[in-house]
């Protein structure tokens, strides 16, 4: 391929992938950055993102409001 050649830009390069289920438990990790936490990508899989945020809570993590009508949404 010619060096001049760009190839199309592909979002998951540059962006970090976490994946939860339903209850809001972290099951897929792409390695995203939680060294700015000091964590793993090991460290988080399993857990509640509710357990890695201090200040999080149900009723005020609008991700997880989101997450909730997702869900009731597909069913």
């Amino acid at each position: 391929m010619d060096s001049q050649q760009k190839r199309p830009v592909n979002l998951l390069d540059y962006e970090d992938v976490v994946v939860v289920n339903k209850e809001g438990i972290i099951v897929y990790d792409d390695q995203s950055n939680w060294s700015l936490y000091d964590l793993k990508s090991e460290d988080i899989i399993g857990k509640n993102v509710l357990s890695l945020y201090s200040n999080l809570t149900a009723e005020n993590s609008i991700f997880l409001q989101v997450l909730k009508q997702a869900f009731l949404f597909l069913m």
